[in-house]
């Protein structure tokens, strides 16, 4: 999210699925982050930006511009990040698309705690550790 309002990252790539399909040029699209706690309360980073260009490719056909305006300094470095999430090597053939957009606006909002303190620890009970909430809203 800093990328995107330090103007880093201008572009977001994603897998071709049932939430990237219809996105075109001139959509505006809000991201939000993971809570933060300071002082006690709960932000989340918000941006909004406008989609310029909309690139539809092989994952093997990304070049080190497509990295660059994604915030990394060539594919390769994307390719090793996204082996980290996913646990292996992606398939260069899946279909991604390359969403390049402008910042409209960005703000930290307040939110309400998405979970309480709580002695247990078991999966039943609550955490004391927000969770991570990475968003788009379409």
């Amino acid at each position: 999210m800093i990328k995107i309002v330090q103007g880093k990252k201008r572009s977001t790539i994603r897998e071709l699925n049932r939430f990237t399909r219809n996105i075109e040029k001139g959509d505006k699209i809000t991201f939000t982050d993971e809570t933060e706690i300071v002082n006690g309360k709960h932000h989340a980073p918000k941006v909004v930006v406008q989609v310029e260009d909309v690139k539809v490719c092989k994952l093997g056909e990304l070049t080190d511009e497509d990295a660059r305006a994604e915030g990394y300094q060539s594919v390769e470095e994307i390719k090793a990040v996204w082996s980290l999430w996913v646990g292996g090597e992606r398939d260069p053939e899946q279909t991604v698309k390359a969403i390049r957009f402008k910042l409209l606006s960005h703000e930290v909002l307040d939110m309400k705690p998405i979970c309480e303190k709580s002695s247990s620890n078991s999966y039943g009970g609550k955490s004391a550790t927000p969770t991570r909430k990475h968003a788009l809203e379409f």
